[in-house]
């Protein structure tokens, strides 16, 4: 499915077509300098796991939402993960050229183009799985619905997601 195998990348990188830049979608993001096919490996971004209570524990500091309850990536159960490199900066879109997966064995989120990205473009992905679109912190202009069924057309099995593990 992919073009070249995982082992032959480094543990961490970004492929040096990535840029950040201002976003029309919300203030920063990540664009392509050159036309980059589909099915590419385009970051592999460490992370900082934590407890999912990590979370709560930010709210209760000062009883409103803190802006890092933005930013985690589910993990293994009972566990976020806050990534490094450009993996937050990355925007949401309903139509997302690009997604993403947990290596639990190198401890890092995976960027994939899911279709080629042109010169210019702003590489963007879903946050939630379709199934959890109603659990967005914001409106993405989607029905707000929370779906019964995965979204496979992204190439990855994403069972066993639940509220414990988002």
């Amino acid at each position: 499915m992919f073009r070249e195998p995982r082992n032959s990348f480094p543990k961490v990188f970004i492929d040096p077509r990535v840029v950040v830049r201002d976003s029309s979608i919300h203030r920063w993001g990540c664009f392509a300098t050159e036309d980059i096919e589909a099915n590419i490996l385009i970051e592999s971004a460490p992370v900082v796991i934590c407890h999912r209570d990590t979370s709560g524990t930010l709210f209760e500091m000062r009883n409103c939402r803190h802006i890092l309850q933005d930013y985690p990536f589910c993990w293994k159960e009972g566990y976020i993960a806050f990534a490094l490199g450009y993996a937050a900066i990355y925007n949401h879109l309903k139509e997302n050229n690009c997604t993403w997966r947990q290596n639990f064995e190198l401890e890092t989120i995976e960027f994939f183009t899911k279709q080629e990205i042109k010169a210019g473009e702003e590489i963007t992905v879903r946050y939630l799985p379709v199934m959890l679109r109603g659990a967005l912190w914001f409106d993405d202009g989607g029905d707000g619905s929370v779906q019964d069924h995965l979204d496979v057309t992204d190439g990855f099995n994403r069972t066993g997601i639940g509220w414990d593990n988002v």
